[in-house]
């Protein structure tokens, strides 16, 4: 199947995960340049993804400005597809036992540093199509 991406540069976060890992996978085999970066690893971490798949790995501290703009800065914008995987679960069991400090964790990570990538990353995305 023919998804209209050869030479396309995508970048995934959440990378080193195995839906992030599967969907660079998939873009790789459409003919797409990916990027993978993970939140909870150190960049020495990333060689396993790095050898398996032979593509840019770089981790960065997403859910903090700081990080952000520290990732933005080694990999800029000139991305056309961006999949948003970066996600933990917080504390394994029941939800209604999970900590204050696990709720807003996994908040910060699943969705607001989703929210501070696509300042930087969508206006560009949108002007290219």
């Amino acid at each position: 199947m023919d998804l209209g991406i050869k030479g396309k540069r995508a970048l995934i976060t959440g990378g080193s995960g195995g839906m992030g890992i599967e969907t660079i996978k998939r873009f790789i085999e459409a003919g797409a340049t990916a990027t993978a970066t993970a939140t909870d690893l150190k960049d020495e971490d990333l060689e396993p993804v790095r050898k398996e798949l032979g593509i840019g790995c770089i981790a960065g501290d997403l859910p903090s400005k700081a990080g952000l703009d520290d990732f933005i800065a080694k990999t800029g914008t000139d991305f056309d597809i961006w999949v948003h995987a970066a996600g933990v679960t917080g504390d394994k069991g029941d939800p209604l036992q999970m900590s204050q400090e696990a709720w807003e964790n996994a908040l910060n990570i699943d969705f607001l540093s989703g929210v501070r990538m696509a300042r930087p990353l969508c206006p560009a995305m949108i002007d290219r199509g």
